[in-house]
């Protein structure tokens, strides 16, 4: 963890900021936040912040909203706190009060994103409970702790309807 100092004044201070961060020439994130203030080690959202990931045809693969991030630069690490809510475009989310997304880590390290704190997964269908958990950038690989998983049962059929009688 990286102590913040909250005596220290930003370097910079911006309202209703809109940033896009690219790779290669390519856009991969738009953050919108209605603060920014910028220290010498970090950059502190203090007032919500949602961040918008692209793929290579700038499509939304995934979303993530919270009330207060944290941005390490030398690290590559954020710290998000408060109604942090996870979104894919398939219907998958992770909702949680703290997440780490550490951008330093390869991309199917299940230390890309994690948290030690009561997180709701729904994944392909199926709803878990989780505190703590671990998973890869593309949030398709978990390992959870103090878990529980509700699955989906299967649609019934007019063929496969209880008749009420044993068979």
């Amino acid at each position: 963890m990286v102590d913040v100092n909250v005596v220290e004044k930003p370097l910079t201070h911006a309202e209703e900021v809109v940033s896009l961060i690219s790779n290669s020439g390519v856009t991969r994130y738009r953050i919108t936040a209605k603060v920014l203030d910028q220290y010498p080690d970090y950059m502190l959202f203090p007032e919500r912040i949602y961040v918008e990931q692209f793929d290579d045809s700038l499509h939304v693969v995934g979303s993530i909203e919270a009330d207060t991030a944290y941005y390490y630069q030398k690290k590559e690490l954020f710290r998000l706190i408060g109604h942090v809510d996870i979104q894919k475009p398939n219907g998958d989310y992770v909702k949680t009060s703290e997440l780490y997304w550490n951008r330093q880590v390869p991309e199917y390290s299940r230390e890309a994103i994690y948290t030690d704190s009561f997180a709701i997964i729904m994944q392909n269908g199926n709803l878990s409970t989780t505190v703590g958990f671990r998973t890869n950038k593309q949030m398709d690989d978990y390992v959870m702790y103090q878990n529980s998983t509700e699955f989906e049962p299967p649609e019934e059929t007019e063929d496969k309807k209880p008749n009420g009688k044993f068979n």
